[in-house]
């Protein structure tokens, strides 16, 4: 948990108000903040999904960012390692203090809104950490399951009281957003509930009408609510549930089934409303499905009913860049000449240094904690698996660095590599997780271009492919 001691927050005033001196401070609007052991060296400042700047840290891991056209009041968010949402108007000089070991129970506003911000980050906090665990969900009744909704429901709305009790003055357009996460937190864990009933065989209650009520109530319109986790969730969770209603063969959600997908792409199409929600259900559900799809035909059609039922311009040229690379890692491909750089800073290409079955895992000296985490896991692998060769690249711009943490924490430096182009790399091989993982056959021929190094079917995937 962050100390958050009163000279500690004194001196941070300090800082901001040395930061934040203009001819006309009160037509200013800053959003100023130290973040404790960062992973990465800035953070992203975004509104809705459009970035609207990236902002370094300092040498102290200060960073000012000051807004430079008129802030509309309401939900922001800032990147660093994870998506985080806050609340500002213009005018506003907003503080945060964090520190990346507990990322999100250390989030500390001070200044302008802090008190709203505080309040949605404890919210935010509580949801996320005290949510039910998939197995967990399946133990409950529908009633039981409705009576801990409410229960939930009730703590997180006396939280809510208890500040506009404390805030009279707190605008209707923050009260409402604050209302709206704790709506969207019991939708979400019902359209959960449902999934996972679904999914439990063994389950014999069959669940009442009157549970799926507050369906009535969703009319998909994003409004203050896409900032905030739970809302797209409870949206892809929903459309989920609503597909495999239509197929009462299928109990789970396949994000590689073309014709469950492309159910899903016209489901879309036909109840949403708000071009924007729209646009941005049929990309995200669309970008998944070129992901996971091993048939390169069902690709080329999927991305061209995409095209046919969007009105985005911008996520069509994304997605047709995206399937120009996800096509050349399907299975059955063999693995792109992608270039690296070796240990003694010589050029190699990653098709020339396979001459085994081989796992391809990546890394980045900005995530330390991920970095030793997938180290660890590779060396069990390997242990358990010396027929692969295990192959660690490196997704940073830096060779000194990279070599010296490759020195430092005693990696295989045979084993080890670099991009060479991390920008053009990180494309050619779809790199859209840190714990993605592409399994090749000796000659380089792509097996999964899609694995998830912690996922559990990885080693029955690791034998099936030696046999």
């Amino acid at each position: 948990m962050f100390n958050r001691t009163t000279p500690y927050i004194l001196f941070f005033f300090a800082i901001l108000l040395q930061a934040c001196q203009s001819e006309n401070p009160k037509k200013d609007t800053w959003f100023v903040g130290k973040i404790d052991n960062p992973r990465w060296d800035y953070v992203i400042i975004k509104h809705k999904r459009f970035v609207l700047d990236t902002v370094p840290l300092d040498e102290n891991n200060f960073f000012h960012y000051k807004f430079s056209s008129p802030v509309k009041e309401g939900m922001y968010t800032f990147i660093h390692d994870d998506t985080h949402p806050f609340y500002i108007a213009q005018g506003d000089s907003l503080l945060l203090l964090a520190n990346t070991l507990d990322f999100e129970a250390s989030i500390y506003y001070t200044n302008d809104h802090a008190e709203e911000n505080n309040l949605l980050m404890g919210l935010n906090h509580r949801l996320k950490n005290d949510n039910f665990y998939w197995a967990e969900l399946s133990e409950f009744t529908p009633e039981e399951f409705e009576e801990k909704l409410i229960e939930r429901e009730k703590e997180n709305q006396k939280l809510l009281d208890n500040f506009r009790e404390q805030h009279p003055n707190a605008t209707k357009l923050f009260l409402r957003i604050a209302r709206g996460i704790i709506e969207q937190d019991t939708y979400l864990n019902k359209e959960r509930y449902i999934y996972a009933h679904r999914v439990n065989e063994l389950n014999s209650d069959p669940i009442p009408d009157e549970f799926f009520a507050y369906r009535k109530k969703i009319n998909f319109k994003k409004d203050t609510m896409e900032v905030y986790y739970p809302y797209y969730r409870f949206l892809r969770t929903y459309l989920d549930n609503k597909v495999l209603d239509s197929f009462n063969n299928r109990v789970t959600y396949d994000r590689s089934d073309y014709e469950l997908n492309k159910y899903r792409l016209n489901l879309i199409n036909e109840i949403v409303e708000d071009k924007s929600i729209k646009n941005h259900l049929l990309y995200t559900s669309t970008r998944t499905f070129l992901l996971y799809t091993k048939d390169s035909t069902a690709e080329k059609d999927f991305l061209k009913l995409h095209n046919k039922l969007s009105t985005c311009n911008i996520g069509q040229e994304y997605l047709e860049g995206l399937s120009s690379y996800t096509l050349q890692i399907k299975p059955g491909n063999k693995i792109p000449k992608t270039k690296l750089l070796n240990y003694d800073n010589t050029e190699v290409n990653l098709q020339d240094i396979i001459n085994k079955p081989s796992v391809l895992f990546f890394w980045s000296n900005k995530d330390i904690q991920h970095q030793k985490t997938i180290h660890t896991r590779i060396k069990e692998l390997h242990f358990k698996y010396p027929e692969y060769q295990f192959i660690g690249i490196n997704t940073d711009n830096h060779f000194k660095k990279w070599r010296n943490e490759i020195d430092k924490l005693g990696y295989d430096y045979e084993s080890e590599f670099q991009f060479y182009d991390s920008d053009l790399s990180i494309k050619e091989l779809v790199l859209t997780t840190r714990n993605k993982v592409l399994i090749l056959d000796k000659d380089g021929i792509i097996r999964n271009g899609h694995a998830n190094i912690y996922q559990r079917t990885i080693e029955n995937e690791l034998l099936q492919y030696l046999n």
